[in-house]
């Protein structure tokens, strides 16, 4: 079977949409959204896999006349997608029609020696004879191949876009692994998230040139769980969380299916943990390979320079580990529970 991979650009102007259609064809939310403009600041890929081809999606930031160095580099973040994609997908707020900003990214297309697709996003809010007079326009700019009536939001259209983006596709191997969603670390994913939410939460005050760093992908999880959602977890019943990043695999195995997670879960009730299980990770190098990581880590965190690797129990997976997994239960928490206690100390004797 011949395999395909390609890039495809996804360009448009502030708030047309890009990020909402990245996140639709690719199945996963990748690049965040809000209904602030200039929301997407760099190049952000998206990977698909559907059959024997592999579709490396480009979101790019919105095009518009640039003012300061930030906004410059954005656009410059933008047409670099473009120069470097197979196809071009020109994504167009159907609502706002050809505006300024659209014009003049057709003309740099034009310009530039580029053909493409054209996409009309947010059909559902205009009537059908704007829409076809749009798509005239469209037309008779002698650069779109096809146009395609889309909504993002809602997946109309999208299948047909993503079908003919397949046919468009240059024959060779896929470029990443099949299971891999984005090149964006993970680190840079959580600092976008909470940059989401500061657009989302923050209006008149939002000061655009805002960035988030994460210093600890780690320390942002743990603040995130213990802070804002541990506290929920089993008040009207007990929880399950399952389904725990890789990254916190401890001594569990990886999700064989999904190596993203671990095999590990815990039991909540009234907002506290009280037990918590998991597959025994048995592959010896794997888990060696977790330890020197956690010492390095450890290295550069604390300075810890003597933190020796547990060779006996490293000797013993060499050796052979049948299939084995645990649960460990707090039962001084459970006596908390049962009796009504504040403190973890009420119900020690």
């Amino acid at each position: 079977m011949v395999s395909r991979c390609g890039y495809v650009a996804i360009l448009g102007a502030p708030n047309a949409g890009k990020s909402t259609l990245m996140n639709r064809l690719v199945g996963q939310k990748l690049s965040i959204v809000s209904p602030k403009v200039q929301t997407t600041r760099t190049k952000v890929l998206g990977i698909q896999v559907t059959g024997g081809a592999q579709i490396i999606y480009v979101d790019t930031p919105g095009i518009f006349q640039p003012k300061r160095r930030l906004d410059r580099a954005m656009v410059a973040a933008a047409w670099t997608g473009a120069g470097d994609a197979d196809e071009i997908v020109l994504l167009i707020d159907a609502e706002s029609g050809l505006n300024k900003e659209v014009r003049e990214i057709v003309a740099e297309l034009k310009n530039r020696n580029r053909k493409g697709a054209v996409a009309l996003n947010k059909i559902d809010a205009v009537k059908r004879d704007s829409l076809l007079a749009l798509a005239a326009s469209l037309d008779a700019e002698g650069i779109f191949e096809r146009i395609f009536m889309i909504s993002a939001l809602t997946g109309a259209g999208v299948n047909d876009l993503e079908a003919w983006l397949l046919s468009r596709l240059p024959e060779g191997p896929f470029l990443y692994p099949e299971d891999q969603l984005s090149d964006m670390p993970q680190r840079l994913l959580a600092a976008e998230i909470t940059r989401e939410q500061l657009y989302l939460q923050l209006h008149d005050e939002l000061p655009y040139a805002a960035t988030v760093e994460t210093e600890s992908w780690e320390d942002l999880f743990f603040r995130l769980l213990l802070g804002h959602i541990e506290p929920h977890l089993g008040q009207t019943r007990p929880s399950f969380l399952t389904h725990w990043p890789a990254a916190q695999a401890a001594l569990a195995r990886r999700d064989p299916t999904d190596p993203r997670v671990a095999e590990r879960f815990e039991l909540y009730v009234c907002g506290m943990e009280l037990a918590n299980a998991f597959i025994e990770l048995t592959d010896a190098a794997e888990q060696r390979a977790r330890f020197a990581a956690d010492r390095a880590r450890r290295h550069v965190l604390n300075g810890e320079t003597d933190w020796p690797l547990d060779e006996e129990f490293l000797a013993a997976l060499e050796h052979g580990m049948p299939p084995a997994g645990g649960v460990a239960m707090g039962f001084d928490r459970l006596a908390m529970i049962a009796s009504g206690a504040d403190r973890i100390d009420q119900v020690k004797w």
